[in-house]
């Protein structure tokens, strides 16, 4: 019953099956080392070409119009710079890979938090900080589940728990509204496991 309860959790989980991706995500500890690795790859595109049906079913009954979601805009945010180029992160890529972190701590907050970094780049982008970095109104929904000196996630409790959902909520939006925007090809299945593998950062590491 937990189980369901916290699969139920995160976005549109009747959608999209955050439960697989739960479960094809590895984490093994050996000697203060990470091990993080997908063992079913299969399962792993299948995730990602459902949240990507799930992008294009809301991007194609969207009814808002664009004046008034000048604040979701993609194009708007650092320059326009869409996907990695170089050291920076692009904005397409740090939006779909901040969904699925958040959700993955929606769905299994025991299982991810120790491997998910809240100082690492992400987040620091997410909150506002870094070059590349989300607009405020944007930054500051982020930082709501973060501790006071934003290092660290806030303990996770009902407070922290309504945050991240509303958060992930917005980046949504983001992302279904930049396809209304007339850019489908910015978003794809490919691109969504290429952040799903970022996101979790498939390889080995020491835990701190």
């Amino acid at each position: 019953m937990h189980q369901i309860i916290r699969q139920m959790l995160s976005h549109l989980n009747h959608k999209i099956p955050w439960d697989k991706l739960d479960e094809i995500v590895i984490i093994k500890e050996n000697d203060g080392f990470v091990a993080i690795s997908i063992t079913d790859e299969k399962a792993e595109r299948y995730f990602a070409s459902s949240l990507m049906d799930a992008i294009m079913e809301f991007a194609k009954t969207n009814r808002v119009e664009k004046q008034e979601r000048e604040e979701f805009d993609l194009s708007r945010w650092d320059g326009g710079v869409f996907h990695d180029a170089g050291g920076h992160l692009g904005v397409v890529d740090s939006v779909i890979s901040a969904y699925i972190v958040i959700n993955m701590l929606l769905c299994n907050w025991a299982k991810f938090r120790p491997v998910i970094d809240p100082k690492g780049w992400l987040i620091y982008v997410c909150r506002g900080e870094y070059d590349g970095a989300h607009p405020d109104a944007m930054a500051e929904r982020c930082r709501k589940f973060m501790t006071p000196d934003q290092k660290d996630f806030k303990e996770f409790n009902v407070e922290t728990l309504q945050s991240m959902k509303e958060y992930v909520k917005v980046l949504f939006k983001c992302l279904y509204y930049h396809v209304v925007d007339g850019n489908r090809g910015d978003i794809s299945t490919e691109c969504i496991v290429g952040n799903i593998n970022w996101s979790l950062e498939r390889r080995i590491m020491r835990q701190t």
